[in-house]
């Protein structure tokens, strides 16, 4: 059986033993929970104090990442590797997040020009919006949009 189901199963396993455990209950056995359950990095808070956790629920997701190779996956997304599988592509969420002057390849293409191409058509798009220019079809401002996002 390979490391990553085997780990699976343990983290299966584990969630059987801690379904019917209650928030209460966890926070009652441990008053020090919500220190050690909350994290600030680079001024990002961290807390997690109020999930069904424990420090083995935490042991064995690290063990699954690892089994699975997260921290290269990780990497490979950061390198613009196809890792969506699905449609054999990068993802590109860095690239959406990088400056302008970022370097982010795929398939040997810096796609960061690219990508601020299509941020700058979005924000053309919204200020005419914004500003009243663009309408709707029935030549009204636009003021409501729904937002289906994946």
């Amino acid at each position: 059986m390979s490391e990553k189901k085997q780990n699976w199963q343990k983290l299966e396993a584990h969630y059987q033993q801690m379904k019917a455990l209650h928030m209460r209950d966890l926070f009652s056995h441990d008053k020090k929970r919500a220190q050690k359950y909350t994290h600030t990095v680079r001024g990002l808070h961290f807390d997690y104090s109020k999930n069904i956790i424990t420090d083995e629920t935490l042991e064995l997701l690290i063990n699954f990442a690892r089994a699975c190779d997260m921290e290269q996956r990780i990497q490979d997304m950061f390198n613009g590797e196809k890792i969506n599988l699905t449609e054999n592509r990068a993802v590109l969420h860095t690239a959406l997040r990088a400056s302008t002057g970022s370097v982010v390849e795929v398939d040997g293409i810096n796609v960061i020009p690219e990508v601020y191409a299509q941020l700058d058509k979005i924000k053309a798009f919204v200020n005419a919006i914004h500003s009243g220019e663009h309408r709707g079809w029935t030549g009204k401002n636009i003021d409501t949009f729904v937002n289906i996002g994946i």
